[in-house]
């Protein structure tokens, strides 16, 4: 049996195809395939800055 080579894209759209999860969503919050730059160095991808959770005061609980 051989399996062919695919591109990452292709396998995050067999798996949305499945029922599956990629962990990315498009601009309307549906699944979708990672980007095909996302892992390049030189793309404008970064972190959000929104995820980053507030500092707790000294002694302060989390929840």
């Amino acid at each position: 049996m051989s399996h062919e080579a695919t591109t990452q894209r292709e396998q995050d759209l067999a798996t949305l195809n499945a029922g599956g999860f990629t962990g990315w969503w498009d601009e309307h919050g549906q699944p979708a395939p990672f980007p095909d730059d996302f892992f390049d160095p030189d793309s404008q991808w970064r972190p959000s800055s929104n995820d980053t959770p507030p500092e707790l005061a000294d002694r302060e609980q989390p929840f």
